[in-house]
Parts: structure tokens; C-alpha cells; sequence
């Protein structure tokens, strides 16, 4: 049975390591634009014509962003930052009780490791998503 409480409900691997004590995960996709609008695209009759906007997506691209407490000598966490120093090309799987989720294929963008209450330490990171497969149900 996996320990869903080391991180908050969903299980989270790099390269098929269980990273511990995750306490956050967020998944953003972004779509970049470009207006086309044209003469023909109007609204109303003259004087008082206006321009209605039109727009097409012309790109969309995804992060992830993920942070936790630091624990020593955990694999994962390792993995995260060796992966962050070197700017390699990881797996990211991240999978709810339920046991679904993705797996998510890309870099890591940063890696913050922050000291904040004695002897505790967190960590945050970014991640460019470069391909994604869903997984489970």
C-alpha cells in the first residue's frame, strides 16, 4: 500500500523514486495567443462600427509546480535536485489515492531548498512539461 500521508494524498516519483514529504502540487497549462482580427470583423453600422477581437490559439505549454519539508537522505528529493543541477530529462509521475494521475516527461526550471523554523527545511520546484500520458482510471 502506498504512503499517501508522506505527501498529502498523491504520490509523487521522479524517475520512478518516491519523493517524500510532498505537500504541494499544482499543474498549470498555458495558451499563448494572436489576434486576427480582421476589417470584416465588425459590430454595429457606421458611425457607430466598433471591432469585435477575434483570436487563435497559437501555442499552449504546461508546468508543474511542487514543494515539500526536506528530509534527509530521502532518494527522490535527491533526484529532484541532482535533476534541477543538471538540467536532465525526467519522469514525473504523479498519481492520487485513486490512482490516477500522469506522468509528465521534461526538465526542472529551479530548485529552492529554504530554511525556515530551526532544523526545518522546505523545498520547492518548478518543472517545463514537455509531454504528458494519463494514467489509471
Amino acid at each position: 500500500m502506498a504512503d499517501y500521508k508522506r505527501s498529502a494524498g498523491t504520490l509523487i516519483y521522479i524517475d520512478g523514486l518516491p519523493v517524500g514529504k510532498v505537500n504541494s502540487f499544482t499543474r498549470t497549462r498555458e495558451v499563448s495567443e494572436e489576434d486576427v482580427t480582421g476589417f470584416e470583423d465588425v459590430q454595429g453600422t457606421a458611425p457607430e462600427q466598433i471591432n469585435v477581437l477575434q483570436f487563435i490559439a497559437v501555442a499552449v505549454g504546461e508546468t508543474a509546480a511542487l514543494g515539500g519539508i526536506s528530509l534527509e537522505g530521502d532518494d527522490g528529493q535527491d533526484a529532484l535536485s541532482d535533476a534541477a543541477d543538471s538540467g536532465q530529462i525526467v519522469v514525473i509521475k504523479q498519481e492520487t489515492q485513486a490512482g490516477s494521475g500522469f506522468e509528465l516527461t521534461g526538465f526542472l526550471t529551479n530548485f529552492e531548498e529554504t530554511g525556515e523554523i530551526p532544523g526545518t527545511y522546505t523545498w520547492t520546484a518548478n518543472f517545463r512539461v514537455n509531454s504528458k500520458s494519463k494514467i489509471g482510471s
